[in-house]
């Protein structure tokens, strides 16, 4: 089994740092052509698939859009399971405008994972949404499959970190639009990253 996982183009708010989560936001102008150049270079390599998941997102769902399309890929699933992070009061505002206090309580989240941020949810919450809904779209596949999973830097680094313990040995995230893929031969194999951030490992 195949799995291909492709972060979302820049949205209007990654351009302005503006902290998303689940709040809302268009593809920016540049996030669209990334999209269109990322499907046109696996068009180039005859790219094909069984399913397409993606978040429900605009800058996810719209991602993948742009993908199939060009790619001319029919089977396509939304799933708000897939969100990035609901970081709550935090979203909308502008990383520069953050409150050495917020700094502060964000931190403490990040390291308890059992700390909501206000009005908003804990890294285990997350966590547990985003392995529920990877693992019923693992279980609902052949292993001779290709899926491909359009989302949130977030909820791919949960799915590599988290879910299946593979992670590269760099401080690199992941960039708009960057193809990532993990391969096992059967189920009873471990999963292995082969390429990360478009580089073959």
């Amino acid at each position: 089994m195949k799995i291909i996982l492709i972060r979302h183009g820049q949205s209007t708010a990654n351009k302005q740092r503006i902290i998303q989560g689940h709040k809302d936001y268009p593809l920016s102008e540049l996030g669209e052509q990334q999209a269109e150049e990322l499907a046109e270079k696996m068009r180039k390599e005859n790219f094909t698939c069984q399913a397409v998941y993606s978040s429900d997102l605009t800058r996810a769902s719209r991602t993948a859009d742009i993908l199939t399309e060009i790619l001319e890929l029919e089977v396509k699933k939304y799933d708000e399971r897939l969100r990035e992070m609901n970081l709550g009061d935090r979203q909308g505002k502008n990383v520069a405008d953050l409150t050495a206090e917020e700094t502060q309580l964000a931190d403490k989240i990040w390291k308890s994972h059992t700390i909501r941020f206000p009005n908003g949810e804990s890294v285990n919450n997350m966590k547990t949404r985003v392995k529920e809904a990877f693992e019923e779209i693992i279980d609902s596949h052949n292993e001779a499959d290709t899926i491909l999973i359009i989302a949130h830097g977030g909820t791919l680094y949960h799915i590599l970190y988290h879910i299946l313990g593979v992670y590269p040995e760099t401080n690199d995230w992941f960039t708009n639009c960057s193809y990532n893929e993990l391969y096992r031969k059967k189920s009873s194999n471990p999963w292995k990253l082969t390429i990360y951030n478009g580089q073959e490992l």
